[in-house]
């Protein structure tokens, strides 16, 4: 993304545009330390974890140039696990990171 006021900042990688946004609009991310923790650390959570996992899981079952189960069963494993501590949270509360 490229912010085009002031200076033509590029910023890349999603979890580091969405913090730029939340710092640059005072929206989206929560001021108070314990409130954007819990935030960050679910922005975290998805970008080391649901997204790396679940891009794998697409890679060896839709692309890969042979059929390779024991990756495509890691990988939809680890996914299906990682919705499993999405769920888990959920179930507690409406939102991730609170209101």
């Amino acid at each position: 993304m490229v912010d085009r006021d002031p200076d033509n900042l590029a910023v890349f990688e999603s979890g580091a545009i969405m913090i730029y946004l939340a710092e640059r609009t005072g929206r989206l991310l929560p001021a108070g330390s314990p409130q954007r923790a819990r935030a960050l650390s679910w922005l975290m959570f998805q970008m080391g974890g649901i997204g790396p996992m679940m891009g794998q899981a697409n890679v060896f079952y839709r692309y890969w140039h042979e059929t390779y189960q024991p990756a495509i069963d890691r990988y939809q494993n680890e996914s299906r696990r990682l919705f499993e501590v999405l769920n888990s949270a959920l179930a507690k509360v409406e939102y991730l990171a609170g209101d």
